[in-house]
């Protein structure tokens, strides 16, 4: 038996009962990213970054903000999506992160260092933006077919779930917040997405690669943190 708490009985009633958590505001999204995938159109690439910005509340206008930068009196995410169009860095990371197999044994130390590149090309427009986490693995989500998703939701409830018996009760009841918070912790991206992995592995042994089970193991650790699930 792993050594975690993960309720996979769970887990599966909650794809039964939502098989499509998330799809009605993250469909926008997919055709949105599915559109000039080399990222050879700035107009695109402007429209990802603020919907990622926004939508998803990866709070990379406010970086831009917070860092300084001279704008030009553009606003921030309109700023930083042109510094990213015009980087050649920025285009070779999109064309290597696409991994449209999936997740996968041979592929998940690469999904990291996509997520730790995109830092470092972020961290060359905005040296004062440190936490380049959540923006970062929210546009990849959209990009590509293999990159779990950082946000709360996913780094408060997934650690939690591992290392303590009491999970539901921690995550679930609101009296139990700071205890909550406390005990999260600050997981880092690469602990995120391996843990992830050995997870679906387990779920699922009879796959090779991981695709919408992905989204579907993030969907999960959101609704958990959200206490849409269970209702």
């Amino acid at each position: 038996m792993p050594d975690h708490y993960f309720d996979v009985d769970d887990f599966r009633r909650f794809l039964e009962r939502y098989p499509t958590y998330g799809d009605p505001e993250n469909r926008p999204l997919y055709l949105l990213f599915g559109m000039d995938r080399e990222h050879a159109v700035v107009e695109v690439t402007q429209a990802k970054v603020k919907y990622i910005d926004r939508i998803y509340t990866a709070n990379i206008g406010a970086g831009v903000g917070k860092s300084g930068a001279d704008t030009e009196g553009l606003q921030g995410v309109y700023w930083l999506a042109r510094k990213l169009h015009d980087d050649e860095g920025f285009r070779e990371l999109m064309s290597d992160a696409q991994l449209l197999d999936g997740l996968n044994s041979k592929n998940v130390n690469e999904a990291i260092t996509h997520v730790h590149r995109f830092g470092k090309i972020i961290n060359s427009k905005l040296p004062k933006y440190r936490e380049t986490r959540s923006f970062c693995s929210k546009y990849l989500y959209f990009h590509s077919l293999a990159h779990p998703i950082y946000d709360s939701n996913t780094s408060t409830a997934l650690p939690l779930m591992l290392n303590r018996s009491d999970w539901r009760s921690l995550l679930q009841d609101p009296a139990r917040k700071k205890e909550r918070d406390k005990l999260a912790g600050d997981m880092s991206y690469a602990e995120l997405c391996v843990k992830e992995f050995e997870l679906l592995r387990w779920i699922f042994p009879d796959r090779e690669a991981f695709q919408s089970e992905v989204k579907q193991l993030d969907h999960y650790l959101i609704a958990l943190y959200r206490r849409e699930w269970p209702l």
